[in-house]
C-alpha cells in the first residue's frame, strides 16, 4: 500500500475527528432558555395529504396553550385528494380557531401557500410546521426562547419506520439537525426544517417574504432564515425536547432521492463558501472514505488492516458524537446500529450528492427541473 493512501487515511481521519468532536461540543453548549409567551399563528400548508392530517390533528388537540391565543391556518395547495374535505371537518369540530384556506387560479406551492396563510393571520409570530409531522403537547410554549429573536429554527426528528434504511436516516437527520443548531450558535445560519420554525410576521415581511425563490420546490426553511439574517434579524436554535416535531422519511429510495435532490436545489442556490467551510469538509472525509472501500475491495491484501484500523477510528469518533445526540432525539438504541450504518452511510452520501446535482423529479403530482 502506498504512502501517499496512509498519508490521506491519516490526515482525513484527523479532520473528521476534528469537525465531529467540535460539532458534540458545540450541541453540548446549546442550552434552551426561559419562554416568552406571545400569540401566535400555526400555519400549514398541504398538498395530497389525506393520510397523515389524522396524525397531525390529534396532535394539535392536544397543544396545552390558552386556545385563545393561537389559531391554526391550513393552506390547500390544490390537493388531488380528500384533503381539503378533512381539513374542513377538522376545523368545524374542533375547539380551537381554525382556519381552511385555498390556493386558487395559478397560485401553487408551499411557499405560495404559507405566504397566503401568513397574509391572513391575526397574530405576530408566525408557528410552522408541516402537514405530515406530529408537535408535542408543549410545542408552542418551548418555540419561543427568551430574549430577541427574529427567526427559531427547532429540533426534528424521523418517525420510526421499519424500512433497512430507516434507522440510516434518523441517524442521518440527527447529525444534519446538530450541524444546523452548531452553525446558528457561531453566527453562520446555513441549516433548518420547514417542518419546525418560528419567525415574526415583521421579520417576515421585512424581506419580502420568500419573494425571489417561489418557483424553487424547496428552500421555504434556509431562504427566509438566511433573508432574515442578511438583514440584521436575530436567528435562535431553540434545544427543547418539549420543542421536537417528529415527521416521516421518505417511503422508499426514490423518495429519499427526491428529497436531497429538493435539498441540493436550496444548497446551492443560497449558501456561501465560507458557511459550507464545515459540511463541505465532511462530503470530502465521505468522498476520501468511498474512494478507499472501492481500493479496498480491488486490494484486500494490502488495504485490510489499514480499513480496519480507519473503520474502528470513525466508529469512535461517531459513537462520542451519537452518544451525546441521540440521547436528546430519544433514539439512543440506534447506537447498536452504528458499525452497519458506518459503512453504508459514506458511500451512499456521495451518491445522494452525485445523484441530486442534476435532472428533474416529480414531488407531490407536480415535475421540477433540477440543475
Amino acid at each position: 500500500m502506498s504512502g501517499l493512501w496512509i498519508f490521506g487515511l491519516i490526515v482525513v481521519s484527523l479532520l473528521y475527528a476534528l469537525i465531529v468532536l467540535r460539532l458534540r461540543q458545540d450541541w453540548a453548549q446549546l442550552e434552551m432558555t426561559g419562554n416568552r409567551d406571545v400569540d401566535v399563528s400555526i400555519v400549514i400548508a398541504l398538498r395530497n395529504e389525506e393520510k397523515n392530517l389524522a396524525t397531525l390533528f390529534r396532535s394539535l388537540e392536544r397543544l396545552e396553550y390558552p386556545r385563545e391565543r393561537f389559531e391554526v391556518i391550513l393552506v390547500d395547495d390544490h390537493s388531488e385528494d380528500g384533503s381539503h374535505a378533512l381539513c374542513e371537518d377538522f376545523a368545524k369540530k374542533s375547539a380551537m380557531n381554525v382556519k381552511v384556506l385555498q390556493l386558487t387560479g395559478r397560485l401553487s406551492g408551499k411557499k405560495n401557500a404559507l405566504e397566503h396563510g401568513i397574509k391572513a393571520s391575526s397574530y405576530d409570530y408566525i408557528l410552522v410546521t408541516d402537514a405530515d409531522c406530529e408537535v408535542v403537547p408543549k410545542w408552542i410554549t418551548a418555540m419561543q426562547p427568551a430574549g430577541d429573536w427574529d427567526f427559531v429554527s427547532g429540533p426534528v426528528m424521523y418517525k420510526k419506520g421499519s424500512s433497512w434504511f430507516s434507522p440510516l436516516l434518523q441517524l442521518d437527520l440527527a447529525a444534519l439537525i446538530a450541524l444546523g443548531g452548531s452553525r446558528i450558535r457561531r453566527g453562520q445560519p446555513v441549516l433548518a426544517n420547514g417542518a419546525n420554525m418560528m419567525f415574526s410576521k415583521k421579520a417576515f415581511d421585512k424581506v419580502g417574504g420568500y419573494s425571489g425563490n417561489l418557483h424553487i420546490a424547496s428552500g421555504d426553511d434556509v431562504f427566509l432564515m438566511k433573508s432574515i439574517a442578511a438583514k440584521g434579524g436575530k436567528v435562535a436554535f431553540q434545544k427543547s425536547k418539549d420543542a421536537l416535531v417528529q415527521t416521516n422519511h421518505p417511503e422508499s429510495w426514490t423518495d429519499l432521492v427526491v428529497q436531497r435532490m429538493r435539498w441540493a436545489r436550496k444548497t446551492q442556490m443560497n449558501i456561501t463558501s465560507r458557511e459550507m467551510n464545515v459540511p463541505f469538509l465532511l462530503v470530502l472525509c465521505y468522498l476520501f472514505y468511498t474512494l478507499f472501500v472501492v481500493y479496498t475491495v480491488f486490494n484486500p491484501y494490502q488495504a485490510f488492516i489499514p480499513a480496519v484500523i480507519t473503520f474502528l477510528f470513525k466508529y469512535l469518533v461517531d459513537l462520542l458524537f451519537f452518544g451525546r445526540i441521540l440521547k436528546f432525539f430519544k433514539r439512543g438504541h440506534l447506537l447498536s446500529q452504528l458499525w452497519y450504518i458506518e459503512l453504508l452511510h459514506p458511500m451512499i452520501t456521495i451518491y445522494l450528492a452525485l445523484r441530486s446535482l442534476k435532472g428533474s423529479f416529480e414531488w407531490k403530482g407536480r415535475r421540477y427541473d433540477h440543475g
